[in-house]
């Protein structure tokens, strides 16, 4: 966690889709419903990784199917370097091994495209 100016711990959050039109709607909503919050952003999971090793965000927002590392791999390394972190999946997948596999690698929350914001808002609210 990051410290601002007024010397409060800022949390940070990860926006991981490999569609840049998602990820700016994420980012863009996000950043108005949690203003305090440091919000980066990263087109597939070997960047989202990358941006994770550097800033260590509180929570992680991130597709399953990318290109060169998937969001289910990605979050098992963000769980090796920090077990507390909370990672969130949207998918359009519904196939219950593809959503077994995000679960083996330590996802608990999955939502479902089209995205409810509501649910995500919720997610998001239970770790502020």
């Amino acid at each position: 966690m990051g410290v601002n100016s007024s010397g409060t711990t800022q949390l940070k959050l990860l926006i991981v889709d490999d569609d840049q039109l998602t990820r700016n709607t994420l980012q863009s909503l996000i950043a108005v419903k949690y203003p305090a919050l440091r919000i980066n952003s990263a087109d597939n999971g070997c960047t989202g990784l990358a941006s994770f090793r550097d800033q260590r965000q509180n929570i992680v927002i991130t597709d399953l199917c990318m290109p060169h590392m998937d969001g289910d791999q990605m979050a098992k390394e963000i769980f090796s370097m920090d077990a507390q972190t909370v990672v969130i999946a949207i998918t359009a997948y519904s196939d219950e091994h593809r959503l077994a596999k995000a679960r083996a690698a330590g996802i608990t929350h999955i939502l479902n495209k089209p995205l409810e914001f509501k649910k995500l808002f919720a997610v998001i609210d239970t770790y502020l």
